[in-house]
């Protein structure tokens, strides 16, 4: 089967998942090769500049926080804190690795509020994709869609 790459800059749908001679575990969760090439050797970071695409997020509102790595835990409370005494609710999005961290944000905002505050979280899974320029000429440039869970926390007064 093919897998879609989708996005645009040029990219084509290039990556495929083969079932010859498959084990039964490799079947549920198949190797990708491209072209016969395991990707594990294709990507050679001689021969490709891996390049992270930006999550396709929807336009942030005034009351939404999109938690990154680089986020401040003391900053991103006090704001989140400030912002509750003019906004009825606020969204915390917290994405991979983030997620634990959107979580403790969400929980620290409703603790700090005596019981004025309550919080519902929805989980997601979000498509990322990955690009691969070529570094070197006759090579094709190459995309790579990968899922990862995401957490949407909305804390709100009672």
């Amino acid at each position: 089967s093919t897998q879609s790459t989708g996005g645009n800059s040029g990219f084509k749908p290039v990556i495929t998942c083969t079932s010859k001679n498959m084990t039964q575990k490799e079947e549920k969760n198949p190797p990708i090769v491209i072209d016969e090439t395991p990707l594990e050797t294709l990507f050679d970071p001689q021969k490709y500049k891996f390049l992270k695409r930006t999550p396709n997020l929807q336009l942030k509102k005034k009351n939404e926080f999109f938690v990154s790595r680089e986020s401040e835990f003391v900053v991103l409370l006090k704001k989140a804190t400030n912002l509750l005494q003019q906004e009825p609710e606020i969204v915390f999005h917290g994405l991979g690795a983030t997620i634990v961290m959107a979580i403790d944000l969400a929980n620290a905002v409703v603790r700090r509020s005596a019981g004025a505050l309550v919080s519902s979280l929805t989980t997601s899974t979000v498509e990322l994709i990955d690009d691969y320029e070529p570094l070197e000429s006759g090579l094709e440039p190459l995309s790579l869609v990968r899922r990862n869970s995401a957490v949407h926390i909305r804390v709100f007064k009672k």
